[in-house]
Protein backbone atom coordinates (compact mmCIF):
# COMPACT_ATOMS: atom_id res chain seq x y z
CA UNK A 1 0.00 0.00 0.00
CA UNK A 2 1.55 3.73 -1.25
CA UNK A 3 1.99 6.05 1.74
CA UNK A 4 0.61 9.21 2.18
CA UNK A 5 3.01 12.03 1.50
CA UNK A 6 2.30 14.76 4.14
CA UNK A 7 1.64 18.40 2.10
CA UNK A 8 5.36 20.00 3.34
CA UNK A 9 6.58 16.75 1.22
CA UNK A 10 4.01 17.46 -1.98
CA UNK A 11 5.08 21.13 -1.54
CA UNK A 12 9.24 20.69 -1.43
CA UNK A 13 8.81 18.70 -4.74
CA UNK A 14 6.72 20.92 -6.63
CA UNK A 15 9.45 23.97 -5.76
CA UNK A 16 12.31 21.21 -6.34
CA UNK A 17 11.02 20.33 -9.82
CA UNK A 18 10.14 23.72 -10.84
CA UNK A 19 14.12 25.18 -9.82
CA UNK A 20 15.47 21.38 -11.87
CA UNK A 21 13.45 22.35 -14.75
CA UNK A 22 13.55 26.35 -15.03
CA UNK A 23 17.43 26.93 -13.69
CA UNK A 24 20.18 25.68 -15.57
CA UNK A 25 22.30 23.33 -13.56
CA UNK A 26 20.31 23.48 -10.15
CA UNK A 27 19.75 19.38 -10.27
CA UNK A 28 23.71 19.17 -10.72
CA UNK A 29 23.97 21.76 -7.83
CA UNK A 30 20.92 19.51 -5.98
CA UNK A 31 23.45 16.33 -6.56
CA UNK A 32 26.71 17.57 -4.88
CA UNK A 33 24.72 19.25 -2.13
CA UNK A 34 23.40 15.72 -1.00
CA UNK A 35 26.55 14.36 -1.11
CA UNK A 36 28.02 16.84 0.60
CA UNK A 37 25.66 17.04 3.29
CA UNK A 38 25.64 13.33 3.50
CA UNK A 39 29.46 13.45 4.64
CA UNK A 40 29.29 15.41 6.94
CA UNK A 41 26.56 13.51 8.78
CA UNK A 42 23.88 15.23 8.68
CA UNK A 43 20.11 14.11 8.51
CA UNK A 44 18.28 13.93 5.50
CA UNK A 45 15.93 16.06 6.88
CA UNK A 46 18.55 18.54 6.87
CA UNK A 47 19.07 18.39 3.36
CA UNK A 48 15.12 18.61 2.38
CA UNK A 49 15.20 21.99 4.16
CA UNK A 50 18.14 23.07 2.73
CA UNK A 51 17.14 22.18 -0.74
CA UNK A 52 13.89 23.22 -0.11
CA UNK A 53 15.19 27.03 0.50
CA UNK A 54 17.58 26.70 -1.99
CA UNK A 55 15.30 26.34 -5.12
CA UNK A 56 13.06 29.03 -3.22
CA UNK A 57 15.50 31.63 -3.61
CA UNK A 58 16.62 30.29 -6.62
CA UNK A 59 13.20 31.02 -8.57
Amino acid sequence: MATKKSPEDLRTNKLLNRASSEINGFAELLQRFERNISILGRSRRTFDNYSRHVAALAL
